[in-house]
Formats: C-alpha cells, sequence, structure tokens
C-alpha cells in the first residue's frame, strides 16, 4: 500500500494501540503495519500527539453525531434521556473493556504523558454535550408536561455529572460489566423520580 489516506493511517495506529497499548506504538512501527514509510505518515500527522488528538476528535464527532440524532428521534423525553445515559454508559463499558486503545485514550493520564500543549479535555467535551443534550430534552419534556424541570442547564449539569463514575474508565473496569449496567439503570431511575411531570 504505497499511497493511504490520514484515515486509514488512524485505524492502523487505532488498531495498534488496542493490541499493544499508547506506549509500545511507535511510528516505525505504525508504518511497518501500515506499509508505508514513516514520512508518508509525517505528511498526514505532525507527530503522536496528533494521531492522539485525531482519535479523540473522531471520538467527539461520533458523540455529537449520537446525541443530535437522540434529539431528532420521536421518542419520549425519558426514553431519550435513557438513550442519552443509560445506553452511553453500557456501550462504554463494553468499549472500555475489550479496546486497550479507547482505555488509555479516554484515561486523563494519557494527556499529561503524550500531550505537552493546552489541549481541551475530550472527555469534559464530551461531558458538555451530553448537558446540552440532556437540558434539550428536559425543556421539551417539560414544554409536553411529561417532566418537570423549572432550570434545564442546572438540572441537565447535575443529572449528567451524577453519571460520572460511570463514564470513568477506571471505575468502569475495577467492577463487572453487568454491575455496572445495573448501578447506571438504578441511578437513572433515582434521577428521573425527581424530574417526572406529577
Amino acid at each position: 500500500m504505497s499511497k493511504i489516506t490520514r484515515e486509514e493511517l488512524l485505524l492502523v495506529f487505532r488498531r495498534l494501540v488496542a493490541r499493544f497499548g499508547l506506549d509500545r506504538v511507535t511510528m516505525k512501527e505504525l508504518a511497518r503495519e501500515a506499509g508505508v514509510s514513516v514520512g508518508t505518515i509525517y505528511r498526514h500527522f505532525e507527530n503522536k500527539e496528533a494521531l492522539i488528538a485525531s482519535i479523540e476528535e473522531t471520538w467527539l464527532d461520533h458523540v455529537r453525531a449520537r446525541n443530535a440524532q437522540i434529539l431528532q428521534r420521536e421518542a419520549a423525553p425519558e426514553a431519550k434521556l435513557y438513550d442519552l445515559l443509560v445506553v452511553h454508559a453500557a456501550r462504554l463499558s463494553e468499549i472500555v473493556r475489550t479496546d486497550q486503545a479507547a482505555f488509555e485514550m479516554l484515561m486523563g493520564a494519557v494527556r499529561l504523558r503524550y500531550i505537552d500543549h493546552d489541549v481541551v479535555d475530550t472527555r469534559r467535551r464530551i461531558f458538555d454535550d451530553m448537558i446540552d443534550t440532556a437540558a434539550a430534552v428536559m425543556v421539551e419534556g417539560t414544554t409536553a408536561g411529561q417532566l418537570d424541570v423549572a432550570d434545564a442547564e442546572n438540572t441537565a449539569r447535575h443529572f449528567v455529572e451524577a453519571f460520572a463514575e460511570y463514564f470513568s474508565p477506571a471505575a468502569i473496569v475495577s467492577r463487572p460489566h453487568a454491575e455496572v449496567v445495573e448501578g447506571v439503570e438504578g441511578m437513572f431511575e433515582f434521577l428521573m423520580r425527581g424530574i417526572r411531570a406529577r
């Protein structure tokens, strides 16, 4: 493979990191696996940090697209909030158990080790987008008389941040997947009791 796209390089990089972890994947190994020269990689990415940042942006774009789909879906507000939080947390629990790349990149330590310039925390950006989505769903639900939320932005922030433990890779892998799902479903039901219209 003499010609390779940026996206193809990212896929090879993710596959290598998923198998071996960030520390063990070098630009030379990436070039060998991709069937290109190291120079070809540098034409697409300045360094390893740029590869990591590109993958994080891809994840953020995926979360934003998923959240936009949840908002546009014809469903009850409670079902939308369930998809936004419970389904997301359950899927994340599966991913971090099977994908070393996802686990390492979602850990805050990655930024400290690999990125020496100011980079906005991807996890925080994902939370902020989820908060915005939850707030929009809460406004929709309150308008429809299904939810009772006076301050959607503030309530959404508290609501989403109550799930922080279930979005932390280290906390997730310390418990069995079934226990994580049970916990996130319990937290969801507990929080919904406070915002359902009576």
